[in-house]
């Protein structure tokens, strides 16, 4: 009855980890062709294993079962052993090493032939495990010899796992080691207790392993892919700079030249910072001090100044420097604030640039008295999504917009580390 409470017990469990881990490994796509099939064998075998103990549990004792109870039977024994050379195979993959051309694999195979002989032999005589004709299980006086390959293969891949633990990171580490330790125990304790729970229950936490290791590995990769396509889109909006704003500055370098030669000196320094800036900020991916984003929107301001003259003026209210964003944040807030709020036919273009320190962060105010622009109007892949996407990811910052015919305000929200 304790047998069979407990098998019960245990297959329900199972099931709902066989579910999850079927779920992560067949629909999520992003995991590595190899890898998957190396999942998608793996919960196989433990449906297939699933399905046995739910066999044992309704043929045990009856007697009319008993060339069932004996297939279930070798299928216990026979259906663990393939799991785990499945995972000596994975795991020397995972280091990087060649399956075919390792020793441990090949020490590996060698012994799981030696237990399969073994189970085989136990097939025709009692010395090993037998069933009554009642359909009862019983173990024989050399049981343990049974037992003996499958332990060595799990000190195999133990020994392995910490031969090449170089070679892996630790988190990865750190999942192979909760797999191999329990199913380790499990088979130490099996030779001095006449019941397969503890087997069980260390395949579980396999399987739960597994399970999380599939759904950890989704979310590193699915941050890392969201970070990549963070950059990409920084490169392009970088990319996609326009191509007047170049010739308008290199043209008023042309006719400074003559008019006015340390003008023109200056201009050239100031275009060349913010070309530097720029380009810089396309290979970077890493938040830099706000004086560094200071300094790149000032270059830009006096490019746009030496265009745009008299009719923009720009305030700086900066004194607070003590902060990080990514890069590629203030600059684009500051141009498109010019872009948008400049209306050549009225009045001049005043931006203000304010930067404070609140309780929970830092804040930027970049706030002009242009013609203004609806906010629902902010195309959802263009510059300020972009931004905002950035700020969110790099350092768990804010960009709000407020804009009416009056003017614009744009606010920067970067909280403290924790």
């Amino acid at each position: 009855m304790l047998e069979s409470f407990s098998i019960s017990f245990t297959i329900g469990a199972f099931l709902g980890i066989l579910i999850m881990g079927t779920v992560a490994t067949v629909i999520l796509p992003a995991i590595e062709l190899r890898r998957k099939s190396f999942f998608i064998q793996y919960y196989v075998l433990v449906f297939l294993f699933v399905v046995v103990c739910i066999g044992d549990c309704f043929t045990y004792e009856k007697p009319q079962y008993l060339i069932l109870g004996k297939i279930i039977t070798y299928l216990e024994y026979l259906v663990p052993s393939l799991m785990f050379v499945l995972m000596t195979s994975h795991l020397l993959y995972r280091c990087g090493k060649e399956t075919k051309k390792n020793r441990f694999f090949h020490i590996v195979l060698m012994l799981w032939s030696v237990y399969f002989v073994l189970l085989l032999i136990a097939q025709f005589t009692d010395k090993m495990y037998y069933l009554t004709p009642e359909n009862t299980f019983f173990r024989g006086p050399l049981h343990t010899l049974l037992i003996l390959p499958l332990l060595a293969i799990m000190t195999i891949n133990v020994a392995a796992l910490y031969h090449y633990k170089n070679t892996i990171s630790k988190r990865t580490f750190r999942h192979f080691l909760f797999y191999l330790i329990p199913v380790e125990i499990a088979l130490i304790l099996h030779p001095f207790f006449n019941t397969m729970i503890f087997v069980i229950v260390a395949i579980i936490v396999c399987a739960v392993v597994l399970f999380t290791v599939v759904l950890s590995e989704q979310v590193v990769q699915y941050t890392q892919q969201q970070k990549e396509i963070l950059n990409q889109q920084s490169k392009i909006t970088v990319l996609q700079m326009r191509p007047h704003f170049i010739y308008n500055t290199m043209t008023s370098i042309y006719y400074l030249c003559e008019q006015s030669p340390k003008k023109a000196q200056q201009l050239t320094l100031d275009f060349t910072i913010y070309m530097r800036k720029i380009f810089n900020a396309v290979v970077s991916e890493n938040v830099i001090p706000f004086s560094e984003e200071l300094e790149h929107t000032r270059a830009y301001v006096n490019v746009a100044l030496a265009q745009i003259g008299d009719r923009l003026k720009v305030e700086y209210n900066t004194s607070y420097k003590d902060f990080y964003l990514p890069p590629l944040t203030l600059q684009p807030l500051v141009e498109n604030a010019i872009k948008h709020g400049m209306n050549f036919d009225e009045k001049s273009l005043r931006v203000s640039i304010t930067t404070r320190k609140t309780e929970s962060g830092s804040v930027i105010t970049v706030e002009d008295d242009g013609v203004g622009f609806d906010p629902d109007s902010i195309d959802p892949k263009g510059t300020l999504a972009n931004i905002k996407e950035r700020l969110s990811k790099y350092v768990g910052g804010t960009l709000t917009i407020e804009s009416s015919p009056k003017g614009t305000t744009a606010t920067v929200f970067v909280p403290d580390k924790q």
